[in-house]
């Protein structure tokens, strides 16, 4: 897993959208 720093809430979306198991660690 890749560890990202992001800023912007349509890249997060994309993320999610992307890997909704990520969720937990963005949330």
């Amino acid at each position: 897993m890749k560890t990202i720093a992001i800023t912007d809430a349509a890249e997060i979306e994309a993320i999610i959208r992307k890997c909704p198991y990520c969720t937990v660690g963005i949330t």
